[in-house]
């Protein structure tokens, strides 16, 4: 993160929610195709918003009921790739054995933001009301999916480190304790289309992802369906969560640099694309455009 300042947010939020409020119209009201460069932006944000606010109680965020709906879909999503790749399914049969039996996950939860850094929250008992990591792989992976090809590598290297945290999650924070939810974590294929048309270097790389995705389910799911304790909590040790969140941090930094110069920060500035330095200053003063750098 060095050489990396934040910059001023002078813009008045009402000018970013018009922007975003007509980018919606032209895509639902009159079939407009977004730019690759609005859709990523826009699944940045997707993802940044449900990842970055997840320790809090927000109006940003899902809702319970909401939530509730979508992790539904998740787990039918992943039931089916786990059916479809033949990866054996233990549902409704005998849970996993996590030793020390009622996981104290509230405590871990408080322990979890210490480590973090995150104020403590004293309103926690209802933690299936907290955005999980769980619930905000299925929008990484949507924008692994969309992300120029010279990011690939690394973002799907930490898309592996991404499941094996949300698993790990699952067991030491919401106490989950059947394999099937864990195995959901891992439900994910390598998203590009290259290596259907048999690129060799594609169809490789794809191998070589696949492997490493399954080691790293098989180290967290022994044989025999039992989870040790002492095993995954060797494994949170090993793969920190500071470390990882960090990762994310710097790979979203990494690609916001190469994203094209906002909106408005072309306007302001007075090199947008096809107006005249005139038409441009006309147009910044009909939407009260001053100093500032944020834009879509």
């Amino acid at each position: 993160m060095d050489n990396y300042e934040p910059q001023a947010q002078n813009m008045d939020p009402e000018i970013d929610l018009m922007i975003l409020d007509y980018l919606a119209h032209m895509v639902i009201k009159q079939g407009q195709i977004l730019s690759q460069d609005i859709t990523l932006k826009l699944q940045i944000l997707t993802f940044t918003n449900l990842f970055l606010r997840r320790y809090e109680t927000s109006v940003y965020l899902p809702s319970r009921r909401t939530l509730q709906i979508q992790r539904t879909k998740n787990t039918e999503r992943a039931n089916l790739w786990l059916q479809q790749h033949g990866v054996l399914t233990y549902r409704g049969r005998e849970p996993l054995h996590v030793p020390g039996d009622h996981l104290p996950v509230v405590r871990n939860y408080q322990s979890m933001l210490l480590h973090m850094g995150v104020p403590s929250d004293e309103n926690v008992l209802d933690l299936e009301s907290r955005v999980s990591l769980l619930d905000v792989l299925p929008e990484y992976m949507a924008l692994c999916r969309i992300i120029p090809s010279a990011f690939r590598d690394r973002w799907m290297e930490n898309a592996i480190c991404f499941m094996l945290h949300s698993a790990i999650e699952q067991v030491f924070i919401y106490g989950r304790k059947d394999v099937d939810k864990l195995n959901e974590a891992f439900a994910w294929d390598w998203p590009y289309e290259d290596c259907q048309r048999k690129v060799p270097t594609a169809v490789a790389e794809k191998v070589a992802w696949m492997a490493s995705r399954d080691a790293v389910r098989r180290s967290l799911l022994p044989p025999r369906r039992t989870i040790y304790g002492d095993k995954v909590r060797r494994l949170s040790f090993k793969f920190q969560l500071f470390e990882f969140e960090g990762c994310i941090l710097e790979l979203l930094r990494d690609l916001m640099n190469m994203l094209e110069i906002p909106i408005l920060q072309q306007l302001e500035s007075g090199t947008l694309c096809g107006l005249t330095s005139a038409e441009a200053e006309v147009l910044s003063s009909r939407i009260n455009l001053h100093s500032s750098s944020r834009g879509v």
